[in-house]
C-alpha cells in the first residue's frame, strides 16, 4: 500500500488519513483502536460472552442464544505478544477488536448478534440531537473479514425507538478496508445530554430480528439492516475493527490518535480495575478490633456514577500485638464518583487496633470498580 507524508499525517492510497496529533475530543468513540483491555488483557473472551469486552466496546448475543462468538484484543506489534496476530492492524494501528463465529448457526426469530459502543450523553450534547439544530455526522472505520458482501451499522439513541439502519460492504476477504459513513442529523427522537447514555452504535454480525430497511431514521427498534451479512452463520468466520471515529462532520477527517495514557483515563471514567503479581498490596486498611476492618480506595479519575464494586482472589490480612488474622468476607459499604469505603469481616482479631493489608492471592486477583452505561 502507497502512503505519503505531510505534516503530522499519513495518508493511504486508498484516501483515508491517520493523524500523529490530537485536536482534542473530536473522536466521540472512546478506545477507537483498541488499546485498552482492561478485562482481557489480550486473552479470547469465552464464547458465552454478553458483556464488555475491550474496554468501552460491548457484545450483545440475543436471545439468550450465546455461545456462537468469541472476542479479543489483537496486535500486529509485538511478535513475541500472546495475542499477535500478522496482520490484524492496518498500517497506523498497533490493535483490533476480533471477533470469531464459533459454528455454523442458523438464525431464528429473537435473534441479534452485534459490537456496541454506547456513548455518554455529556460527550454528545453538542449534536443537538433531536432539535431543529441538531447537525451531521460521520462515522469512519477500517475493518477486515473473511466474508464479503454488504454488512450493517446502525447508530440508535438509548431507548432504540430512533435509529439510523446504514450498509457498507467489504470487498474483498481478508484484506483491511476503510469505510466512511455521513448520516443525517436526526431532528426528532429522544437524545440524553447529561451522564446516562446518549448514543448507541452497533456494528452487526448477524440479526433475525429487529430489523429495518437501511438509508433513514426509523422510529423502530433497529439493531442491523435488513438483508446484511450474519458472520456468525459461517463457522470460524473473521471480522476485524479498529480506527473507528464519530466525529461532528458531514465527512471523515484524519483519526484522532490520542495519547496511551489519555484514553486509558477516558476509559477509568467508566470501569477502574486494579490487579497485581500475587503478593502484591493494593490497599491498607485499619480497624478497632471488631473483627472488621476498612479502607477508602480513590479512584484515579472521576467515574461516570456511583460504580458497582467486583473482586476474585483477594486476601486481607490484619495485624495486631505479632499476630495475624484472615478477614474472609468483604463488602462495599458506600461508594460515588469519586471513592469507594470498604469493609471486610472476618476472625483472629478480636481486640485492640488493626492495621492490615490487602493482597493478591495469586496472579489472576483483582478488584474492579464498574460505571458502565
Amino acid at each position: 500500500m502507497s502512503v505519503s507524508y505531510g505534516g503530522d499525517s499519513i495518508t493511504f492510497a486508498d484516501g483515508s488519513i491517520v493523524s500523529s496529533g490530537s485536536a482534542g475530543f473530536k473522536n466521540k468513540i472512546i478506545n477507537g483502536a483498541m488499546m485498552i483491555d482492561q478485562r482481557y488483557a489480550g486473552a479470547a473472551t469465552a464464547n458465552t460472552i454478553n458483556d464488555y469486552t475491550l474496554d468501552r466496546w460491548n457484545v450483545q448475543q440475543g436471545n439468550s442464544h450465546y455461545g456462537k462468538l468469541v472476542a479479543q484484543q489483537v496486535q500486529s506489534a509485538n511478535s513475541s505478544a500472546s495475542n499477535y496476530e500478522s496482520g490484524s492492524a492496518p498500517a497506523g494501528f498497533v490493535n483490533s477488536l476480533k471477533i470469531t463465529s464459533q459454528s455454523a448457526y442458523t438464525l431464528v426469530s429473537g435473534d441479534y448478534y452485534c459490537i456496541q459502543q454506547k456513548i455518554e450523553g455529556y460527550n454528545v450534547a453538542d449534536l443537538n440531537w433531536g432539535t431543529a439544530n441538531a447537525v451531521n455526522i460521520t462515522l469512519s472505520f477500517w475493518t477486515k473479514s473473511s466474508l464479503t458482501g454488504s454488512f450493517s451499522v446502525v447508530v440508535s439513541n438509548n431507548s432504540e425507538n430512533y435509529c439510523y439502519p446504514i450498509t457498507y460492504t467489504i470487498n474483498s476477504a481478508n484484506t483491511w478496508e476503510y469505510k466512511t459513513i455521513t448520516i443525517p442529523a436526526p431532528t426528532s427522537g429522544t437524545w440524553f445530554k447529561d451522564n446516562g447514555l446518549g448514543v448507541r452504535i452497533y456494528f452487526g454480525l448477524g440479526a433475525a430480528s429487529y430489523t429495518s430497511a437501511p438509508g433513514s431514521w426509523t422510529a423502530t427498534q433497529t439493531l442491523q439492516a435488513t438483508g446484511t451479512t450474519s458472520v456468525v452463520s459461517t463457522s470460524g468466520a473473521t471480522f476485524y475493527l479498529t480506527g473507528v471515529q464519530f466525529e461532528k462532520s458531514s465527512t471523515a477527517s484524519s483519526f484522532e490518535f490520542r495519547s496511551y495514557n489519555k484514553e486509558f483515563f477516558l476509559c477509568q471514567r467508566y470501569y477502574f480495575r486494579i490487579s497485581g503479581a500475587a503478593g502484591t498490596g493494593i490497599a491498607t486498611v485499619g480497624g478497632n478490633g471488631t473483627a472488621s476492618a476498612g479502607t477508602t480506595l480513590w479512584f484515579p479519575v472521576a467515574m461516570r456514577s456511583a460504580p458497582t464494586w467486583s473482586s476474585s482472589g483477594l486476601a486481607l490480612y490484619g495485624y495486631t500485638a505479632g499476630s495475624i488474622g484472615s478477614f474472609d468476607s468483604f463488602y462495599t459499604y458506600v461508594t460515588s464518583s469519586y471513592s469507594a469505603r470498604l469493609i471486610w469481616n472476618g476472625s483472629g482479631i478480636t481486640s485492640g487496633s488493626v492495621v492490615g493489608d490487602v493482597n493478591c492471592s495469586n496472579g489472576n486477583a483483582y478488584a474492579a470498580f464498574s460505571a458502565e452505561l
